[in-house]
C-alpha cells in the first residue's frame, strides 16, 4: 500500500534547491502549473522565489495567460503586480485579455470573475484592440460569444474600436449578427453607433447577415 506523505510545499524550494523553472517536454514549468489550477499561495510562492513569470510553454503561454484564461482572478492580479506582460500573445496571437473573453462567455463559466480580470488587464496597459493572427480582436470575441456585459467593458472601458475588421472584413457588429445575439446587435447599434455599411469577403452587408438570422427587422427598424 503506498502511503501519502505531505511535505509543505513551502520546504521544497529553498531545503531542496529545486529549480523553480525547470520545464517539461512541452515547455510548462511550475508557476503555469499553479496558475492554470488557480493555487495562489503555491504562486506567490514561486513568485518569491524567482520564477519566470514570463516564460512561455510550447504554445507560446505564459502563466498570465492561462490564468486569464481559467479565471483565477487573484492569481491574475499576482502575476500582473509581478511584471507580467499584459500585451504578450501565443502561437495564436492570442493576448490574456482575448483568451478570457472567449473563456468567461462560455456556458461553463461564470462572466464575473473573467470580467473583473479584463478590468485589472486593462487598467494594467492591455492593448483592447490587438488582433489575434486571423485578425480578432477581443471584442469581436466577445460578440461572438454572446456575453454583452464584457462588450461593455471592453468597449466601455477599455474604448474598444467597434469598427475594427478582422480579416474576413467582418466587425463585432456581423459577428453578433451572424451569431444571432440580438442584445449585442442593438447594443452595437443604439449606443456604440457602429457601422453599418462595412461589407465582409463575401460581399454581404450588415442587414443581409442579420436578415439571415432573422433580425433583419430589428436594423430596419431602427435606421428606417
Amino acid at each position: 500500500m503506498v502511503r501519502n506523505t505531505y511535505i509543505p510545499y513551502k520546504h521544497l524550494i529553498p531545503t531542496l534547491g529545486a529549480e523553480v523553472d525547470h520545464a517539461g517536454t512541452d515547455g510548462r514549468r511550475a508557476l503555469r502549473a499553479a496558475a492554470w489550477a488557480g493555487h495562489e499561495d503555491v504562486v506567490n510562492l514561486l513568485i518569491s522565489n524567482k520564477a519566470n513569470v514570463n516564460a512561455i510553454d510550447d504554445y507560446g503561454r505564459t502563466p498570465l495567460l492561462t490564468a486569464a484564461y481559467m479565471g483565477h482572478v487573484n492569481v491574475v492580479k499576482l502575476l500582473i503586480a509581478a511584471g507580467s506582460r499584459v500585451n504578450h500573445t501565443d502561437a495564436d496571437g492570442r493576448t490574456a485579455l482575448a483568451l478570457c473573453t472567449v473563456a468567461g462567455a462560455s456556458e461553463y463559466n461564470n462572466d464575473a470573475p473573467h470580467i473583473t480580470i479584463i478590468r485589472a488587464l486593462i487598467t494594467a496597459g492591455a492593448d483592447v484592440n490587438k488582433s489575434d493572427k486571423h485578425g480578432r480582436t477581443p471584442l469581436m470575441s466577445a460578440a461572438i460569444e454572446g456575453s454583452l456585459s464584457m462588450c461593455a467593458v471592453l468597449v466601455n472601458e477599455g474604448e474598444a474600436d467597434v469598427d475594427a475588421v478582422d480579416e474576413s472584413q467582418c466587425t463585432a457588429l456581423s459577428a453578433a449578427a451572424a451569431c444571432g445575439h440580438c442584445d449585442i446587435v442593438r447594443q452595437l447599434i443604439e449606443h456604440w453607433h457602429a457601422d453599418l455599411n462595412t461589407i465582409d469577403m463575401e460581399g454581404r452587408t450588415v442587414l443581409s447577415i442579420a436578415a439571415g438570422n432573422g433580425m433583419g427587422m430589428l436594423l430596419l427598424f431602427q435606421f428606417d
